[in-house]
């Protein structure tokens, strides 16, 4: 899943949540891309890589990241919404 969009500039606040079978991306609290039905291991998070963040398949994230959270339940999208309004 991906959102291949610039996202302007200023601080956002961004959520990626594993529901069931399916990925989605928040930006400011808003659902803005979910992918398709995944099965099988496609979205296991068991591994023993280490957790890299702002590393894509064809680029890597240029700026700053204030703060980092993982949470181990996927959070109801009203959570995010309020998390969002704290920026």
């Amino acid at each position: 899943m991906t959102h291949d969009r610039d996202l302007g500039p200023g601080w956002k606040h961004l959520a990626a949540v594993r529901r069931s079978e399916r990925l989605e991306l928040y930006v400011n609290g808003v659902k803005i891309a979910e992918s398709g039905a995944c099965s099988g291991t496609a979205l296991g998070l068991s591994n023993d890589q280490p957790l890299r963040i702002g590393f894509g398949a064809t680029d890597y994230f240029h700026g700053k990241i204030r703060n980092v959270r993982v949470h181990r339940r996927a959070l109801e999208p009203d959570v995010m919404e309020r998390m969002a309004a704290k920026l």
